[in-house]
């Protein structure tokens, strides 16, 4: 029969007792526990101190990826509000030449309608003693409403910026303020109306030239909200006489001056 292989514990136990000669086999068994203890404690220790290494490297990349994150950032940042100054004075460009091109008619129609119709209603007032003349002025809406969408209908529409918006809003709120007062004025309690109605459009024209830089407009829509207080001064029907001309160089004027700008412009 062949001979047994020795299996791998009887190995292990002949070299036990080769290495330590007359000592028992449980001690043998012990230094040999001992032994790989170490062994396994020496790898885990340079395990450990590797992956300490790894950890702080990763920690340094972190960091220095971090700071360039945050100079890149601050670059572009940089860039941006360079772009967007840039971009905000090309806007109030672009509004103040639509204003020139698109703006004079309706200052026009509403300043022209307003002192024909102001002077008319002082007229008759004045001569027939009848205040129901004072309906006249919704003509005023009518007349001037039309011929501002008229003018306005047949122009090339353009990209609307954000101080578009904000020029549409002012005449959007002193407009319907001016007509809301203006009825509770004619059916429901006495106020000085004519004042509150310049008062309102010098303040919307003020608010026009500001935001797209215009000085005439600006200028105009100045005197005529400071000319309000002068509708004080006079009673009845011929406060009108203060109402009318003012508009003459709160709305017409600015006007013309808008149309000369845009045929100026057109030719060069």
């Amino acid at each position: 029969m062949p001979a047994k292989c020795p299996s791998f514990l009887e190995l292990a136990h002949l070299v036990i007792s080769l290495l330590c000669g007359n000592k028992p086999v449980s001690y043998s068994y012990k230094l040999v526990y001992q032994s790989t203890l170490l062994v396994g404690t020496m790898g885990d220790s340079r395990l450990g101190n590797q992956l300490a290494d790894d950890s702080h490297r990763k920690k340094h990349q972190i960091l220095i990826n971090h700071k360039l994150k945050r100079k890149n950032s601050m670059e572009e940042r940089k860039l941006n509000e360079k772009e967007s100054l840039e971009l905000i004075a090309q806007m109030i460009q672009n509004t103040k030449n639509r204003l020139e091109t698109n703006c004079g008619m309706p200052f026009l129609f509403w300043g022209y309608t307003t002192l024909f119709v102001s002077l008319l209603v002082w007229f008759l007032v004045v001569t027939t003693g009848n205040y129901y003349w004072q309906y006249l002025w919704f003509l005023l809406p009518i007349i001037a409403g039309t011929g501002t969408y008229l003018s306005t209908r047949n122009q090339q529409p353009g990209i609307k910026t954000h101080l578009d918006k904000v020029i549409n809003y002012i005449w959007l709120v002193f407009g319907i303020t001016g007509f809301l007062i203006s009825m509770l004025a004619m059916f429901f309690w006495q106020l000085p109306i004519l004042f509150i109605i310049l008062l309102l459009m010098g303040m919307g024209t003020t608010l026009t030239g500001l935001v797209v830089g215009y000085k005439t407009v600006t200028i105009c829509g100045t005197l005529g909200a400071l000319s309000s207080i002068g509708c004080l001064f006079y009673p009845g029907p011929n406060q009108i006489l203060i109402f009318a001309p003012v508009f003459i160089f709160m709305m017409v004027i600015p006007g013309h001056v808008l149309n000369h700008a845009a045929r100026k412009q057109k030719k060069s």
